[in-house]
């Protein structure tokens, strides 16, 4: 992968230039995961076209806090202001939360994309966001998913100290070495005395597992060529959600990927560039 560089978007919206010539590909990553910890997915489609990667609120330069976060909306207005003043749509591609945010803009401004391609969708039911929403103190406390983040460990004296603490991890399991270590090396931040942190904080990516957006309502409006992606063993986009979003949306493309989970892009990245690479070339 060649030289990536921050950029300053129109309305300071920072992106990653990756690099790479041809059409625009636009990434949104997942909470809790920077752009370039996807390197062995990214990098590769940089020889068929050019690859920026949003930046979501938690990675800015000077984030604000955590508790300023009020709904995932927020990150879609972002690539909305990144992407409107571009002169030619671009491909959109997402992993998680990433994919929320490119919906709900291709929703409100189909203009900016050309296509999606939508890896691990979180598809959850409307009850679940109102919950959140009503109970959010509450939930904070009990939920299971937001204790275990906030009591994550987020500091290490090295970044083999920080691969040596992930490497056991079950999260982890079906990830090799090489797709852990651009997570520690693109994930964790060095620190002026030294020490390593991670660059998403673990009190945002709290904040993001507690303002999740319904976009089941969003989808009905998508009429781009869409690509999408699940991870068979996926605890994210289940079995029910999957076959509902295929018999809502039945014109659109979708690959499962056997024996993976919801962070099939680290686990299997080989195979998501040749689905991604397949569809691209069909709608370049």
């Amino acid at each position: 992968m060649t030289a990536v560089s921050l950029v300053s978007g129109t309305g300071s919206v920072p992106y990653l230039k990756v690099g790479g010539e041809g059409d625009t590909l636009f990434f949104a990553h997942a909470n809790g995961y920077p752009p370039l910890a996807y390197r062995s997915l990214l990098g590769p489609l940089t020889q068929s076209h050019t690859v920026i990667a949003g930046l979501h609120r938690p990675l800015w330069p000077k984030p604000d806090s955590p508790n300023s976060l009020r709904s995932w909306r927020v990150f879609s207005a972002d690539v909305e202001s990144l992407l409107a003043p571009r002169e030619q749509a671009v491909f959109g591609m997402g992993h998680s939360m990433g994919t929320a945010a490119l919906i709900s803009a291709a929703a409100r401004q189909p203009k900016l994309f050309k296509g999606l391609i939508l890896i691990e969708p979180v598809l959850v039911p409307a009850s679940y966001c109102w919950s959140l929403r009503l109970f959010k103190p509450l939930v904070r406390r009990t939920l299971p998913l937001v204790r275990r983040t906030l009591a994550r460990q987020q500091e290490w004296q090295s970044r083999q100290q920080a691969f040596d603490h992930f490497r056991p991890k079950a999260v982890f399991k079906r990830i090799g070495d090489d797709a852990l270590w651009d997570y520690v090396n693109y994930g964790l931040i060095e620190r002026e005395d030294g020490q390593f942190e991670l660059a998403f904080s673990r009190e945002w990516e709290a904040a993001c597992y507690l303002n999740v957006q319904n976009i089941w309502p969003l989808l009905d409006k998508l009429e781009i060529p869409i690509l999408a992606i699940r991870g068979e063993r996926s605890n994210v986009l289940s079995q029910r959600s999957w076959q509902r979003w295929r018999a809502k949306s039945p014109q659109h493309r979708y690959e499962e990927i056997a024996g993976t989970g919801h962070l099939v892009p680290f686990e299997r990245p080989q195979d998501i560039l040749e689905l991604v690479s397949a569809w691209l070339g069909e709608h370049n």
